[in-house]
Formats: structure tokens, sequence, C-alpha cells
């Protein structure tokens, strides 16, 4: 099956090698802020207005890959969505420095969005 150009083996292959840079991106920064790792599993919000914020960037997100297959709209969500924790964060939450790892995740999917389709992965 071929995707833009290349196999679905090729964009399997991005895909790993993204997840494996941000990991280690991702400890590294932890380690040079001295950023505690938090539960994922367990992350309720900071207040109520992020939490309902989060619930309507998911469902609109749902929605675009349910319905449609718009890329640009679709990684413009996951930006929004990002981006909205990376601020509710660093207002409420500052002291926690779990801003900055958001705003890695952030920069990286810019980055990561932008190569895909400029070598025609997406």
């Amino acid at each position: 099956m071929k995707r833009g150009g290349y196999s679905l083996v090729d964009f399997l292959l991005f895909m790993i090698s993204l997840f494996i840079v941000f990991y280690i991106a991702e400890n590294l920064v932890r380690k040079i802020f001295k950023i505690s790792k938090r539960d994922k599993t367990n992350f309720k919000g900071i207040n109520s207005f992020h939490v309902w914020g989060k619930k309507i960037l998911w469902i609109a997100i749902s929605i675009i890959v349910v319905f449609t297959s718009f890329h640009f709209m679709l990684t413009l969500l996951f930006i929004l969505l990002i981006g909205f924790d990376a601020f509710m964060e660093w207002r409420y939450k500052r002291t926690d420095k779990e801003y900055i790892v958001s705003i890695l995740a952030l920069l990286f999917i810019i980055i990561a969005s932008s190569l895909g389709d400029f070598l025609n992965i997406f």
C-alpha cells in the first residue's frame, strides 16, 4: 500500500523514528530542567476550564478523524490541544515546569508534520 509515494513500511519507520527522537528529547529536557515525570493516565486537568477545553478539542479531533481526511485541520487541532495544555500549565502550575515538556511536544508536532509533508509521507 502506497501513501504519498512512500510505502506503509516507510511511514511506520518514520513514525517510530519520531517517537524515539521525542522520547530521548523529553527525557533530556526533564533531566536538564529537573522536571519530575507526571502520571499521564491520571491527569484530571488544572481546573474546570482546562477539563472542558480539552474535552471540546478531543471531540473536534475525533470528528475530523472520523468524517474527513483533512491532514492540515487535524494537525492544527493537535497544535491547539497541546498549546492549550502548555498555556494552562504555565499559567496555573508554573512551579511544576511541565509546560516546558508540553512546549517541546508542540514544537515536535510542528516539525514532524512539516517534515512529513515535505517528504510526502502523510
